[in-house]
């Protein structure tokens, strides 16, 4: 947990967020070999409340996970139903759009932080069923 307050991810200096997923990093290591249960790691950051923040301090939590441990995600019926290509470009072009607003909006060196690299623009661009198409909809 960054000792600098922060609610929102957007809010947290990028250095100290690196920072954060540095310990993490270093967190997953420790846990699986400490000899506890420890198979896998999960990372969990809550970014606002419908995301079931009810902390607004960002911090990041580090789940050990092992089989027959219970925890999981449920999803809908039909999340893994294939978008239509048309909402997934529009998705695209609104996520963008948002950058390129952002990066006007931010210093020169923020700027560059966020600016995507070329194999990021080119995920974008190709969005495909990894994108939830009520998420999509609910962004609008």
């Amino acid at each position: 947990m960054p000792n600098t307050h922060a609610a929102y991810l957007a809010d947290l200096d990028p250095e100290i967020g690196a920072q954060m997923f540095r310990v993490a990093q270093k967190m997953a290591e420790v846990l699986r070999k400490s000899g506890l249960k420890c198979k896998g790691v999960n990372l969990f950051l809550a970014d606002g409340k419908a995301a079931m923040q009810d902390v607004f301090h960002v911090h990041l939590h580090v789940f050990p996970r092992f089989k027959g441990g219970g925890f999981g995600l449920t999803l809908p019926d039909d999340y893994f139903t294939k978008p239509p290509r048309s909402k997934l470009e529009s998705a695209a072009e609104s996520i963008r759009q948002s950058n390129k607003a952002l990066q006007q909006m931010w210093s020169n060196r923020t700027a560059e932080l966020c600016r995507p690299p070329e194999k990021i623009r080119r995920y974008i661009d190709n969005v495909t069923m990894w994108m939830d198409l009520h998420t999509i909809e609910r962004m609008r």
